[in-house]
C-alpha cells in the first residue's frame, strides 16, 4: 500500500546517474544550459546549479553550494558562470537563461543586472508562494516522469527526501515544504534552474530541437 501524498517525499532515485567531479565539469560544445540561483539568507547556503537542456532527459551539469558567502563573492561566482555556460552571442542572442529569485529581499539581483548579467528574476518566495509551489510541482513531475538526471550527490538526496506536501495553515492548500531541520537550497536551485522545463508530452516532442532554446536578450 502506497503512503498517503503528505508522506511520499520528492522521489530522486530513480534519476540518480553516477556522480562526478564537480569542480572539472564545463560546458560541451554546441549544448544548451540554463542555470537556477538560490541565495543563501543568513545559515542558508547559495546553491547554483547548472542544467543541460539540449535533450531529454535535462542534465544537471554543475553544481556549487557557498555557504554565508558574501553579496561580492555570489555575485562574482554568478558572473563568471553566465559567462561560462549561458554566454551572450555577438548577434545579441542569449543561449541560456540565469533565474535568480527577485521578490525583492535581496540586492543581489538588481545589482548583476546593472553589472549587465542577463539574468531572469522570479517572484519565487514573495506573497503566498504560489509561483514557488508551481515550480516545485513541476519538479516533482520531472523526476516523476524522468526527464532529468542528476549525478548522486548526498546533498540533494537529503534535501529531495526531506521534502513533503504539507497542508497550510496560512492558505489552506498543501504546499511543498521541507521537513523540520532539513534545508532546502538545492531543491529550490533545482526548481529555478529548471524553470523553462516542459513536463507535458506534446510541448516535449514539440521542443526537442535545440534552436527553439535560445532566446533574445
Amino acid at each position: 500500500i502506497d503512503p498517503p501524498a503528505s508522506e511520499r517525499p520528492m522521489n530522486i532515485e530513480p534519476c540518480l546517474i553516477l556522480p562526478v567531479r564537480w569542480p572539472e565539469q564545463k560546458p560541451e560544445t554546441g549544448h544548451l544550459y540554463d542555470i537556477g540561483v538560490d541565495l543563501g539568507k543568513t545559515v542558508s547556503a547559495t546553491v547554483i546549479t547548472v542544467w543541460d537542456k539540449t535533450s531529454f532527459p535535462w542534465t544537471l551539469s554543475y553544481y556549487r553550494r557557498m555557504l554565508r558567502a558574501t553579496w561580492p563573492v555570489v555575485k562574482a561566482v554568478v558572473t563568471t558562470l553566465q559567462q561560462q555556460w549561458c554566454p551572450v552571442e555577438a548577434s545579441g542572442r542569449r543561449t541560456g537563461r540565469v533565474y535568480v529569485d527577485s521578490t525583492g529581499l535581496d540586492p543581489i539581483f538588481d545589482d548583476l543586472r546593472l553589472a549587465g548579467v542577463p539574468v531572469t528574476g522570479v517572484r519565487f518566495t514573495g506573497g503566498e508562494g504560489q509561483e514557488r509551489q508551481r515550480l516545485l510541482d513541476k519538479l516533482a513531475i520531472g523526476l516523476e516522469k524522468k526527464l532529468i538526471r542528476i549525478p548522486r550527490e548526498e546533498q540533494f538526496v537529503r534535501e529531495f527526501n526531506a521534502m513533503r506536501r504539507i497542508l497550510s495553515d496560512k492558505t489552506g492548500r498543501t504546499a511543498w515544504e521541507p521537513l523540520e531541520g532539513h534545508t532546502s537550497d538545492c531543491v529550490f536551485s533545482s526548481a529555478l534552474g529548471l524553470y523553462d522545463l516542459p513536463v507535458d508530452r506534446d510541448t516535449i516532442r514539440k521542443r526537442r530541437a535545440p534552436d527553439l532554446y535560445v532566446e533574445a536578450v
